[in-house]
């Protein structure tokens, strides 16, 4: 069997397994040791990623490599070494084995002195292997804090090599901790979030959480100011005004406490208070249908129709909210399927 022909009975496995589990893999033509030949006749069809692991046998193959397309990508595989670490940035795109803290501040370094950002991954021991690198898992925390405080490294992941095992499937708890361990951290940062449920749903499950902002204003010694934000769809915030905007709220939740007839002296106001608040935000106006709704959940769901009914009571005929109840009941009315209450709008 060719190298290619190889390359792909790999490639055809891999789609298979990732379209059944819908994650996109990518592979990795491990090159080390392999002659520059070889690597051609994988590049002429197509092949764009390399892995390499000794600088010195590494170095003259990408050169070469380079020289002909200018499209592919290396990517360093073995042990990093600090005295090698200037030809490890200078050459290579991706470094899959950080397993310390003290090649960091190097391959920083490095990196600026090349204008470049060199991405890498951190290598863990997930199996605490005395043969193999990689990092403690429980020493993640520091190591990745450091990665991400440096301007010139871009953290990509993790990376770890299980224990051989002529039956794969012992090591599906390795894979199944590394993936919590990626996940973890990958939320951790709040950029990039990775929503499970969402790629469940055939979503994209990517997405920032937050964005950061600075605020700086100035106060002068016994000086009294009122800061306020504004959060809000509408582009055109800059006419809106803020204290009229907290009035009218207070008023109108003042109403519906009061509608509610549900405080009294026998009650504890706070925690009534409290629920009505929570029940009403629940419910949203719809401009389509000019009617009000009961949404499912947050931040998945819309309306929906068996939750809607199920939380009908509690939120809207307890609190004495009959007109928004009505309006609800339409919209569902109008709506009705082959005899049933719609799932979804």
């Amino acid at each position: 069997m060719s190298v290619i022909e190889n390359y792909n009975e790999i490639l055809n496995s891999v789609k298979e397994v990732s379209k059944q589990a819908n994650h996109h893999v990518d592979i990795l033509a491990v090159s080390k040791t392999q002659c520059v030949e070889k690597m051609t006749e994988l590049a002429l069809n197509n092949v764009k990623m390399f892995g390499e692991s000794k600088v010195q046998e590494a170095v003259p193959k990408i050169e070469y490599l380079s020289s002909k397309y200018n499209d592919l990508e290396f990517h360093f595989i073995g042990k990093v070494q600090t005295n090698k670490l200037k030809k490890i940035v200078e050459y290579f795109s991706l470094i899959h084995s950080v397993d310390r803290l003290d090649v960091l501040p190097l391959i920083d370094k490095y990196a600026h002195e090349l204008n470049k950002k060199q991405n890498i991954l951190i290598q863990i021991n997930i199996a605490y292997e005395m043969q193999k690198n990689g990092i403690d898992p429980v020493l993640l925390d520091d190591i990745i804090k450091s990665a991400l405080d440096y301007k010139n490294i871009t953290l990509k992941g993790l990376m770890f090599m299980p224990p051989y095992e002529e039956d794969v499937t012992k090591n599906i708890p390795y894979f199944k901790q590394a993936a919590a361990l990626f996940y973890k951290y990958k939320n951790d940062t709040f950029n990039n979030m990775y929503y499970l449920e969402e790629e469940k749903r055939g979503f994209d499950a990517e997405d920032d959480l937050v964005v950061p902002g600075r605020y700086e204003i100035n106060i002068n010694e016994n000086e009294e100011k009122e800061i306020t934000f504004i959060c809000s769809l509408n582009e055109e915030i800059e006419n809106k005004n803020v204290k009229e905007i907290i009035t009218n709220e207070i008023f109108r939740l003042r109403k519906l406490f009061k509608k509610s007839k549900l405080l009294d002296d026998k009650c504890d106001e706070k925690m009534i208070q409290q629920y009505l608040i929570s029940a009403d935000n629940f419910i949203a106006y719809r401009k389509s249908t000019k009617l009000h709704t009961i949404l499912a959940g947050f931040p998945w769901f819309l309306d929906w129709g068996r939750d809607s009914l199920i939380s009908f009571e509690g939120l809207l005929l307890i609190p004495h909210r009959y007109d928004i109840a009505k309006e609800i009941i339409l919209t569902f009315i109008n709506n009705i399927r082959f005899g049933l209450v719609p799932n979804g709008f």
